[in-house]
């Protein structure tokens, strides 16, 4: 769809198990998303007119969120390690970084804890994610920072609550991030190096992601994408029963959905505007 919500809707797949965390290459040439086609939560990579569509790695481990590298040459993405189902919050997740051809596989983060949801720099120098290095049985994560390479790994921003899903803003100098307390979650922005963190949504009904304890429907909110201008934010969260893309400018101001449609539109990226 456009950025204004306008609707010029196609369908790239239609996976039983569904295809999340779609990411456009920056010459706009390759598609990587989440799926399940090749047995087991892969990342796949085609063309965006869903065709000749391949595995990017052969490893047997579960695999998700994928993103490219600025010149597209690389993609960062979680694996999961732990010789049993995945779970959202436990178990070894690590962070890897490999070559959009599918070779030079490498683990970066190199820990026992859940390290998740990489995201490069539009700078190409750093990659941020969300670990729970610091905390021992809880759910909670905070926001570390690494170089491209692995090294360098650092505690960026430390709460009491669960951070993850950052996105770094198209200057490098911000990040916007979900933060989740306990009982709801927000979209928040901060210095990348240092600062307070703005609520930007500050909602009051967010709920955590359903456990193993609980499979009733939850409400949540997640995927963050930064306008090319760095205006604007994109991302996706359930308020009324099912997940909506909304946008808000980088201020807090204009708040609006983009999505009304009454499925569950999730994990929106802005590609170059178009």
């Amino acid at each position: 769809m456009q950025p204004d919500g306008s609707e010029q809707l196609r369908q790239f797949s239609g996976t039983q198990r569904g295809e999340p965390h779609a990411r456009l290459s920056p010459d706009h040439q390759h598609l990587v998303f989440d799926t399940y086609r090749f047995g087991g939560w892969k990342i796949g990579i085609g063309s965006p007119d869903g065709r000749s569509v391949r595995r990017l790695s052969a490893s047997p481990s579960y695999e998700y969120n994928a993103s490219f590298s600025p010149d597209g040459s690389r993609l960062v993405y979680e694996k999961y390690l732990t010789d049993r189902a995945p779970r959202f919050a436990d178990g070894n997740f690590e962070i890897f970084v490999i070559n959009a051809d599918g070779s030079s596989d490498t683990n970066l983060s190199c820990s026992e804890f859940v390290d998740r949801f990489p995201a490069i720099s539009p700078d190409g120098k750093r990659i941020v994610f969300s670990s729970d290095r610091r905390i021992d049985d809880q759910f909670n994560a905070d926001l570390y920072v690494m170089n491209l390479d692995g090294s360098n790994s650092r505690l960026l921003r430390q709460t009491d609550r669960y951070d993850f899903a950052a996105a770094v803003s198209p200057d490098s100098q911000k990040v916007a991030y979900i933060s989740w307390d306990g009982t709801h979650a927000d979209l928040m922005v901060s210095e990348f190096d240092g600062g307070a963190p703005r609520n930007l949504t500050q909602f009051q009904k967010m709920k955590a992601p359903a456990t193993d304890n609980d499979e009733s429907s939850t409400e949540y909110m997640y995927g963050v994408s930064w306008s090319p201008d760095g205006s604007r934010i994109a991302f996706s969260a359930s308020i009324h029963g099912n997940f909506d893309i909304f946008v808000i400018d980088s201020d807090g101001n204009n708040f609006r959905a983009l999505t009304t449609s009454g499925a569950d539109d999730v994990n929106p990226h802005w590609a170059d505007g178009e």
